[in-house]
C-alpha cells in the first residue's frame, strides 16, 4: 500500500490509499478532492474548450482490476473510507448495493 497526495490550491492536504500495483498508473496525475471526498482529477475535453469532465481514482483503479466496468454497475468502496482506493476495498454493486451500504442520516429520528 502507498498514499497518493491529494493537493488543494498547492498544497498536500490529504493521502488516499492506493495498492503498490496501482500506484505507477495513479501516480503521474495531480488528484485533488470533490466536494463529496472522492480523490478526482479533472480533465479538459479539448484543448480549446472551457468543458471539464472528472475522472475518479476509485474508477480508474476498479477500471484496472476488471478491465473495464461491469454495465450498470457502479464502484464500491466496501469500508465507506472515499480516500481507501486499494483494490481488495473496490468492488462492482448495483445502486440498490450501494443504498445498502450508506450509513445513517445525522437527522433521522426511526434510526433508518
Amino acid at each position: 500500500m502507498k498514499l497518493l497526495p491529494i493537493h488543494y490550491r498547492g498544497q498536500v492536504v490529504a493521502h488516499v490509499k492506493v495498492g503498490d500495483q496501482d500506484y505507477y498508473h495513479v501516480c503521474h496525475h495531480r488528484w485533488s478532492q470533490d466536494n463529496k471526498g472522492y480523490a478526482v482529477r479533472w480533465v479538459r475535453l479539448m484543448r480549446n474548450s472551457r468543458k471539464v469532465t472528472a475522472i475518479f481514482l476509485h474508477n480508474v483503479i476498479f477500471e484496472l482490476k476488471y478491465e473495464r466496468k461491469p454495465k450498470r454497475m457502479e464502484c464500491d468502496h466496501i469500508n465507506r473510507n472515499k480516500l481507501d482506493c486499494q483494490r481488495d476495498n473496490l468492488r462492482s454493486a448495483s445502486i440498490h448495493n450501494q443504498s445498502a451500504n450508506k450509513c445513517l442520516f445525522k437527522n433521522t429520528i426511526t434510526g433508518f
